[in-house]
């Protein structure tokens, strides 16, 4: 069996870093190293500027935090992160159609429930004109028709 040289054991125990995971982690220490250095940058030009105009307003420039949201757009995203923010999607996503789902829902309950009403109050009449038929009847009276069923 041949043995191995120290340089090929080291090759073969090295992981493999994946291209986009390297590219993340160089874009990440540039922007660590590019920060104190903009910051500082930023405080000398507030502290010019007020200087030259007495004008403390432009010391509201000094603090380059208000651009720190803009830096994540910089950075490629990672698989962890791209799954988290995909999953945040899709579970916003579920939620907007279960809000749909749950309107469509209370639509057709208080569609069902008009048409029940309607169902109730047409049982109702038919029940009191039963009655009312019945109670002629019994006096041996015909109910009066109304020039509206003649025609």
């Amino acid at each position: 069996m041949p043995e191995q040289t120290v340089q090929e054991q080291i090759v073969s125990q090295e992981q493999i870093v994946p291209y986009e995971e390297l590219i993340t982690w160089r874009s990440r220490m540039f922007l660590i190293r590019i920060t104190p250095f903009l910051y500082i940058v930023s405080l000398a030009t507030s502290v010019a500027f007020y200087l030259v105009t007495k004008d403390w307003h432009y010391f509201l420039l000094s603090s380059p935090t208000m651009l720190f949201p803009a830096v994540f757009r910089l950075i490629p995203m990672d698989e962890r992160r791209y799954n988290l923010k995909k999953a945040k999607i899709e579970a916003r996503e579920q939620v907007k159609q279960i809000k749909m789902l749950e309107e469509k829902i209370k639509k057709l309950e208080k569609f069902l429930s008009q048409q029940q009403t309607a169902q109730l109050l047409e049982e109702r009449v038919k029940k009191l004109e039963k009655a009312i038929s019945e109670q002629h009847a019994a006096r041996g009276k015909m109910p009066a028709i109304s020039s509206q069923q003649e025609q």
